[in-house]
């Protein structure tokens, strides 16, 4: 990596929610290409917009950022589930 060049990586992660509570959450995978991220997401997933998000998060007492496109999935009356990315800067030491 040369001087003064950012590498980052993206991870995707998925949170588990049962009545309003996080009750899981786990790294599903990571890349370097940001465009790989939602790539093979289910397709029962849906898309939240940034107002959603919002609502969702204020509901469950959290402020969570997410760096790209949220998907998010109704399972039952009482369980959800959000997939989230993430970026993070690789720090060359």
């Amino acid at each position: 990596m040369k001087e003064g060049m950012s590498m980052y990586i993206y991870q995707r992660i998925e949170i588990k929610i049962q009545k309003d509570v996080i009750v899981d959450l786990k790294m599903l995978d990571a890349f370097q290409d940001p465009y790989l991220l939602v790539e093979n997401i289910d397709e029962s997933f849906a898309n939240l917009d940034e107002m959603e998000f919002e609502q969702l998060t204020e509901r469950l007492g959290l402020k969570i950022k997410a760096a790209g496109p949220i998907f998010y999935k109704k399972l039952d009356s009482e369980n959800e589930s959000l997939i989230l990315m993430s970026k993070n800067k690789i720090i060359q030491k």
